[in-house]
């Protein structure tokens, strides 16, 4: 297991990527990179642990409101959600098991979130601000490429660990 300093570390830093990444294009078009997140939110629960996901998100959220204010109050809250559901998710599926990691847990724990976050952002943004129209079509674009996008993040994230992270990460155990 890594150092408290270096799971926070881990943690603020692939919140910023995540930031830097989704940060300044406009929603609902930011939404189209959510493999990215999924993938260092994947990589976070391998890697920092219980939290981590939260404590990424928080981090995004805090860096993104300003930068979106008018969605101020959702930027955060919504953020919040992705890392609170994949943490739970996480802890309910144990996808880590010493070094091991269940490849199709990840991948099941990174759809779930990427798809129930991505319809509550939509329908937020939609009912709630009136800022998108009611769009069907894109109801089910959004579902699909959650899915799509929450499970190959999933998936390029167990696969880098097993490759590349793996041994750096046990030898500091």
């Amino acid at each position: 297991m890594i150092g408290r300093t270096r799971r926070v570390a881990i943690a603020s830093l692939f919140g910023v990527m995540i930031f830097s990444v989704r940060g300044f294009i406009p929603a609902p078009s930011a939404d189209f990179l959510i493999g990215f997140e999924s993938f260092l939110l994947a990589l976070t629960v391998i890697i920092v642990g219980r939290f981590g996901a939260t404590y990424v998100e928080f981090v995004n959220g805090l860096i993104l409101t300003p930068v979106k204010l008018s969605f101020a109050p959702f930027s955060l809250l919504l953020a919040l959600l992705f890392g609170i559901q994949v943490d739970l998710l996480s802890m309910l599926l144990r996808p880590k098991v010493g070094a091991e990691v269940r490849t199709g847990r990840i991948v099941a724990i990174m759809t779930i979130s990427t798809a129930t976050t991505g319809l509550i952002s939509y329908y937020t943004t939609v009912i709630l601000t009136s800022l998108l129209p009611y769009n069907p079509v894109l109801d089910i674009t959004i579902l699909v490429y959650g899915v799509v996008n929450g499970a190959l993040g999933g998936y390029l994230a167990v696969k880098v660990w097993k490759r590349n992270l793996r041994a750096r990460f046990q030898s500091q155990s």
